[in-house]
């Protein structure tokens, strides 16, 4: 890739030997082995019709060892550079469309004097694009002909911040010590190079006298990158030994772990995004977001409390969304999140994925989704016994509407009419041993593999119902959604009254109900 015997320019050289962008490439199309060694000519200048638009004309067209296309661009100024990224797109697209070229037989070669200009919406055009691309810096001697071509330098760029959904919970005493801590925590957290992350002080304004520690820092991190993992497990001493290696968040856990060890708190909790929503009696003081969390103007301060309580995200047991079906990247991120918000509600997940699959493919379809999935079947039942309302067991309701026609989804759980468990302590025993093991498990977000089996033991099934309505919004349908065996989605037909709900089951079940309330009231210590 270099054309030996030739001084590389100085800057004042350059200036003076100055070429025409078409005396590189035709200088370029005769010595080709300086873009990459045994390409081929085929031509220069390559028109391509395009009947949506201007013609293009590619720069260069060779063909590699492999006997795949290579399409060269060519370009020597910061204005003409921009603009390359778009050709690419569009001669890729036209080669497939005018000449049936897929895009795993070609590949673009970038040619560029300067990348000032380029470099980042270069990377970030990498990060996108579903055809091979290689970005050249090219090099010329005093005559201002190249003598080489060198990969561009491209930056590192992140990608959007991710909040890691185990937080901390550092309590004390007085408020001098949470701010002394709060200094402690920042250094920490700087030593090992951890610079995205949120911070929230709050006091506890409530009546409870069970608080005994009511100034609080709320710790939430970033998911950090591979480079950050790597330094925080190669920093904090014990990993190897310690049981985070096999969790999700280990290396998160264990900054929180080194954070702990600084901020001499008077006691320490787990958070997460539902504890903190659910939190009552405590005020916030303060709010901070920290390295990319701390622009204001991008991040206020509603912004950063929506990250902590993951409002509409995977790592939320409640969940809301609009989109619509024309904007690709939203409808990827909303199933994605939706999908981890449904983990544990039984067949939900799958069959939600395929009747998303089915409206994706109308971009003219609009969306709203909510949905609330706590995975605590004996919390929602023994709420249920307390209020008389099941707004605590688990619901889904999504609604596309397009032109022609509207769809509503509507998910709840449904009693099949028998129980096999005849008190709480029996189903306690069988799942959890206690009544101490399930408090446990709720409080570490544990309960979602148990879930399938309490619904079981209670005759209970997470159930989809789809109502198909017309352009005059009158309904024409109602089936069971359910999943084929090649996980295709499988309609029934349904009657509205051949599903009993939880209602059905408290009123066939009061004695067991009663019993679940008197054991929680054994157990907790209750706000309300």
């Amino acid at each position: 890739m270099t054309r030996t015997g030739v001084t590389l320019a100085s800057s004042e050289a350059l200036v003076s030997a100055q070429r025409s962008e078409s005396e590189l490439r035709d200088y370029l199309a005769e010595h080709l082995e300086i873009v990459e060694p045994d390409l081929t000519l085929v031509k220069m200048e390559y028109p391509l019709a395009n009947p949506a638009g201007a013609r293009g004309f590619i720069d260069i067209v060779a063909r590699d060892s492999c006997g795949d296309l290579v399409v060269i661009e060519l370009k020597r100024s910061d204005q003409t550079a921009r603009q390359a990224l778009h050709e690419l797109e569009k001669y890729v697209a036209l080669l497939a469309a005018d000449r049936g070229v897929r895009v795993d037989r070609l590949r673009c070669i970038l040619v560029s004097t300067t990348w000032h200009e380029l470099a980042v919406p270069f990377a970030r055009f990498l990060q996108h694009v579903d055809f091979h691309v290689l970005g050249l810096v090219l090099k010329v001697g005093n005559d201002g002909l190249p003598i080489a071509a060198d990969p561009a330098p491209l930056p590192d760029l992140a990608g959007g911040l991710e909040a890691c959904p185990l937080h901390l919970d550092l309590l004390f005493w007085n408020a001098g010590s949470r701010e002394e801590a709060a200094r402690s925590i920042d250094g920490r957290l700087g030593e090992l190079c951890v610079e995205d992350y949120i911070t929230v002080h709050m006091d506890y304004e409530g009546g409870e006298d069970w608080v005994m520690f009511p100034h609080s820092v709320y710790l939430v991190l970033a998911e950090f990158s591979s480079p950050i993992q790597d330094f925080v497990v190669s920093t904090v001493p014990g990993y190897e030994e310690h049981a985070l290696q096999h969790t999700p968040w280990g290396a998160e856990q264990l900054a929180q772990t080194a954070v702990v060890e600084v901020a001499a708190a008077d006691s320490v909790e787990m958070g997460s995004p539902d504890r903190f929503k659910s939190a009552q009696g405590w005020r916030i003081v303060q709010v901070v977001g920290h390295g990319r969390y701390s622009e204001p103007l991008v991040w206020t301060e509603a912004q950063l409390l929506g990250v902590v309580g993951a409002d509409g995200d995977r790592y939320s047991t409640g969940f809301t969304r609009r989109v619509r079906g024309a904007n690709a990247p939203a409808w990827a991120r909303m199933s994605r999140d939706l999908d981890g918000c449904l983990q544990g509600a039984g067949d939900w997940p799958a069959i939600v994925s395929a009747w998303l699959n089915e409206r994706e493919v109308d971009s003219e379809v609009n969306l709203r989704v909510t949905a609330y999935v706590p995975n605590d079947i004996l919390g929602g039942l023994e709420r249920l016994a307390r209020t008389g309302r099941s707004d605590y067991l688990p619901t889904l309701s999504m609604v596309a509407r397009s032109p022609t026609q509207t769809r509503l989804v509507k998910g709840d759980l449904h009693w099949n009419g028998t129980t096999f468990v005849e008190s709480p302590d029996q189903t306690l025993s069988v799942v959890f041993r206690d009544f101490m093991s399930y408090a446990f498990a709720q409080a570490s977000g544990a309960l979602r593999e148990f879930e399938e089996r309490l619904c079981t033991l209670h005759g209970l099934r997470y159930e989809l119902v789809e109502t198909l309505l017309g352009e005059s919004q009158d309904p024409i349908s109602h089936t069971l959604l359910g999943l084929r065996q090649d996980h295709s989605l499988k309609r029934a037909p349904f009657r509205a009254d051949g599903l009993k709900d939880v209602q059905a089951f408290a009123s066939a079940n009061p004695e067991y109900l009663r019993a679940l309330r008197a054991t929680f009231d054994a157990h907790v210590m209750r706000a309300d």
